[in-house]
């Protein structure tokens, strides 16, 4: 990561220094981040679901499971310029959206309570081919729009560490579902405006937006415990992340489930993330 940025810097800074050189390349560097709101879906209705039927059938609850949707990304995009209005781009980037919440619950009939944290992570890598058009508003001020399909490489980590405090003795229990690397097509699009600083460099506010799914995750689960001070580990491959519906009281309430190989329950279905969302960002061209 350091050296990454180190390069970036150095790039940028050549740009710099070297604009008292006309540019008479079509080619140029776009770097930008900024702050996105990602839509997640099922995962955050899944975790609103499980807590409300936690406050149902507990006491003394304190805390949710939030819904997650904010996060940072960042792109570095290569582009090529046709004519003097139309380009080719092609790039990378990141985006990563993350939440830790507690909750606190207790029993009506049992002594025991229970303090549990869920910790997840979604983080994706897309590889995109866009349109780019430039709509010139003054001498160093421009338009900028883009549209294009991209290939979104996405991971999703999820941990649960549980406190069960009993009367005599406190147990407790560590497990974390780190998947594999999945990819999935999407689409996305940008305008913004771009103000040239300099022959070389100029610098622009852009807002995303970007539509992609992903179902199907699978990868390895791990834990370990203190049951009774009695200790315990496991570590497992191939395993899913499944939701499962069901009613009570007349409602419906869904759940997920971590299961190796195919579920056992029928109802059992893959969860679908929804990594669409939009962000708002600044960032640098640098031409060459």
């Amino acid at each position: 990561m350091k050296k990454a940025f180190a390069l970036l810097l150095s790039v940028a800074l050549l740009a710099i220094f070297s604009f008292c050189q006309p540019s008479t390349s079509r080619f140029s560097l776009r770097l930008s981040g900024g702050i996105g709101y990602f839509s997640v879906g099922e995962l955050n209705s899944t975790l609103e679901s499980m807590s409300d039927y936690d406050y149902l059938m507990s006491r003394n609850v304190s805390g949710r499971w939030e819904k997650m949707n904010w996060g940072v990304n960042f792109s570095l995009e290569a582009v090529y310029l046709i004519t003097d209005r139309i380009g080719i781009g092609l790039g990378g980037g990141f985006f990563h959206v993350s939440k830790e919440d507690k909750m606190h619950r207790e029993f009506y009939s049992s002594p025991n309570r229970e303090d549990e944290t869920y910790t997840r992570t979604i983080g994706c890598v897309p590889l995109t081919l866009n349109i780019h058009y430039m709509v010139p508003l003054a001498s160093t001020l421009n338009l900028s729009l883009s549209g294009g399909a991209g290939y979104y490489l996405t991971s999703f980590k999820f941990r649960s560490d549980l406190v069960e405090l009993k009367p005599t003795v406190t147990n407790r229990r560590s497990e974390a579902f780190d998947s594999e690397s999945k990819g999935t097509i999407g689409f996305q699009g940008s305008f913004g405006l771009e103000m040239m600083l300099t022959k070389n460099v100029g610098f622009f506010v852009v807002g995303r937006g970007w539509y992609a799914t992903i179902t199907g995750l699978t990868g390895e689960a791990s834990g370990n415990s203190v049951e009774d001070n009695v200790p315990g580990t496991y570590n497992v491959t191939d395993v899913g992340i499944y939701l499962v519906d069901f009613m009570f009281r007349e409602k419906k309430y869904s759940k997920f489930i971590f299961f190796q190989g195919v579920p056992e329950d029928p109802n059992a279905y893959d969860l679908k993330i929804d990594l669409s969302g939009f962000s708002l960002g600044i960032g640098l061209r640098l031409n060459f």
